[in-house]
């Protein structure tokens, strides 16, 4: 499970790791859940060298949008 996707900004490292772990799960070594508030597109976008490739694996997948105000803000503080 990837949380919060496309939040943090890519290092070389993290763009690496990111990618094999998208590729992983494509080849079927493991099931990716990834929550971001990118589209897949968009996530692709931000990972130029290898866009394509994303965007291919990602749309593999099944995509769920969810709507509705973000819960963190309507519990009390």
């Amino acid at each position: 499970m990837l949380d919060d996707g496309g939040k943090s900004r890519l290092t070389p490292f993290t763009l690496e790791r990111l990618y094999a772990l998208v590729e992983r799960s494509s080849a079927g070594g493991c099931d990716l859940i990834l929550t971001s508030n990118l589209s897949p597109e968009t996530f692709a976008a931000r990972m130029p060298e290898v866009e394509a490739a994303v965007r291919s694996r990602l749309g593999g997948g099944v995509v769920v949008e969810v709507e509705g105000p973000d819960g963190r803000q309507l519990l009390p503080r």
